[in-house]
């Protein structure tokens, strides 16, 4: 029937799994934005308070920067870890 053809058939829902992976780089991408406004606020209650205009927003911005870059490194090395040690390897040679 015609009907039935121009009917399109629907998405398979999306997996649980997939869903966890869009949660793992939302947060990680979360967490580094979070290192960089701490570091931000801290480094302007230092400056107001010292009086140093510039130079606490720099430095703590840039070490959170790092902060944050370094803990998506070892978040993502942990995750890959555990990709991984689920997967058996069998090599014949």
């Amino acid at each position: 029937m015609v009907l039935e053809t121009a009917v399109k058939p629907k998405e398979p829902p999306k997996k649980p799994r997939e869903w966890l992976e869009w949660g793992i780089y939302f947060t990680l991408g979360t967490e580094v934005a979070l290192c960089v406004i701490v570091g931000l606020f801290l480094g302007y209650g230092l400056d107001r308070w010292l009086g140093t205009s510039p130079l606490f927003i720099m430095v703590l911005a840039l070490g959170g920067l790092s902060a944050g870059i370094y803990n998506l490194v070892r978040n993502l090395k942990r995750y890959d870890g555990s990709q991984n040690s689920g997967k058996s390897e069998t090599h014949s040679h």
